[in-house]
């Protein structure tokens, strides 16, 4: 993942945020959800995704942008995030 969006960016009006490629550009897809994702590191952030890098996010195959250089460290699912600011839990 490239990074987590800015405090500052409403995440419903961001494209999929995810890069595939440590250095690439975001994937700019068309968001179909938000997702709240974190690491063990307690580094968190509500993230828009595709389709596409919704199944990544499932897999486990997305890395936490902020251990990015460190390590490679496993972006977990914690809840989707409605446009009202609920959090809906998503069960394994």
């Amino acid at each position: 993942m490239s990074s987590f969006p800015d405090d500052g960016d409403d995440p419903f009006e961001l494209a999929c945020v995810v890069a595939d490629l440590p250095d690439d550009e975001p994937c700019d897809r068309e968001r179909v959800m938000v997702l709240l994702m974190g690491c063990v590191h307690e580094h968190l952030g509500h993230t828009p995704v595709c389709q596409f890098h919704v199944q990544c996010a499932a897999d486990g195959e997305l890395t936490c942008p902020d251990c990015d250089g460190h390590h490679a460290c496993r972006l977990d699912v914690l809840a989707e995030v409605t446009k009202s600011g609920e959090r809906r839990v998503l069960q394994g």
